[in-house]
């Protein structure tokens, strides 16, 4: 065997390995200061958002209107769609988007292929939506009524609008269902202690799995995107609960928050406190934090687009748009080192063979 190439080949494991390391370390603190100014700006508060291949779409309640955002360019149009919108949902194939008209008794569609405003799905005299989410065999689920009051989660046929079964009892609050509709999440707000439900609906007979109180005042409901994660923000000074949907254990546990977004490959958990500014980012195995960006107003809802490039923030009278300082999670790094030590350790070990 040729002893130069045995050297030059230790010597350029040997580089690797101390590159590695360094990106390893390099990635901490890119974690740890992610980009502070937004590299996007828009003139109107954004609700709710959901994405569809490159396309995002994000309800804005003060224009009676979605805004249609490019996940590249960030280049976005408005598209009216009823009065004061809240919730939206995507229906499982991608082509329709439903959204929970508040101001009216309806939930409009839109045709994704085309932009097109499709026939209206009514509700009935004096029934407002406030939140939809897609259920199974062509179902959706509605919150009904407003804020602060009792209302009602009624379960409903996507194409007649007709009831589909019993519904469910609510007092304001947020829905969210698993992505493959057989399991929803209800979140009171309005109330202290406040409670988060889960519930079996893969039939036309709502269940309740689990409930949890955690003792503050809801404001919103966040699930993982894989669905096995899920938390309830309340809010005030204390730390809100990460909870294993499967068995409604507690994790960890993240900095007080109003609202929550996970990372697409949800390894970080996104926080805000409406009280304050800055967006902070949570590991979700560790439950330290790993990622601090500062912000131009106090966020509200936040939402991170599914390559994990950009996160939303409305901040009142303006949405902002950050880069999140996507980095490899720590096993990867931790693996991609081992490997390479290994590969080293392997090729000195054979060296010292021959010049022994």
């Amino acid at each position: 065997m040729d002893m130069n190439k045995i050297l030059r080949c230790s010597v350029l494991l040997s580089a690797w390995c101390a590159v590695a390391a360094s990106a390893g370390q390099a990635s901490t603190v890119a974690a740890q200061s992610a980009a502070a100014s937004p590299v996007a700006t828009f003139n109107y508060g954004m609700t709710n958002f959901v994405q569809n291949g490159t396309t995002i779409y994000a309800t804005v309640p003060s224009l009676n209107s979605i805004a249609e955002i490019n996940s590249s360019t960030l280049q976005a149009q408005l598209i009216g769609i009823g009065s004061n919108p809240e919730g939206l949902a995507l229906s499982t194939d991608g082509t329709t988007l439903y959204v929970a008209n508040q101001g009216s008794n309806f939930i409009a569609t839109l045709n994704t292929q085309t932009n097109h405003v499709g026939t209206p799905i009514s509700l009935g005299s004096g029934v407002s939506p406030l939140d939809v989410q897609i259920g199974t065999n062509g179902r959706l689920w509605v919150l009904t009524g407003a804020q602060d009051q009792f209302d009602s989660i009624e379960q409903i046929s996507a194409a007649t609008g007709a009831s589909t079964g019993p519904g469910l009892g609510a007092y304001g609050g947020q829905i969210v269902t698993s992505p493959n509709g057989a399991t929803l999440y209800y979140g009171n707000f309005g109330v202290s202690p406040s409670s988060e439900y889960q519930y079996n609906v893969s039939s036309t007979d709502p269940s309740v799995t689990w409930s949890s109180s955690l003792g503050g005042n809801g404001t919103s409901v966040a699930l993982s995107r894989d669905g096995t994660l899920v938390a309830f923000p309340e809010g005030g000074n204390a730390e809100n609960a990460i909870i294993q949907t499967s068995t409604d254990l507690t994790l960890g546990s993240v900095q007080s928050a109003t609202n929550i977004a996970f990372s697409p490959d949800d390894s970080i958990a996104y926080t805000v406190n409406s009280l304050i500014q800055g967006i902070r980012g949570f590991s979700t195995t560790t439950f330290l934090q790993t990622v601090n960006i500062p912000t131009v107003g106090n966020p509200g809802t936040l939402f991170v687009d599914n390559a994990g490039n950009y996160i939303f923030s409305d901040e009142g009278g303006s949405t902002e748009v950050y880069q999140t300082g996507v980095v490899p999670d720590a096993a990867t790094i931790y693996l991609l080192l081992l490997g390479i030590a290994g590969t080293c350790l392997l090729h000195r070990r054979r060296l010292y063979r021959i010049v022994v």
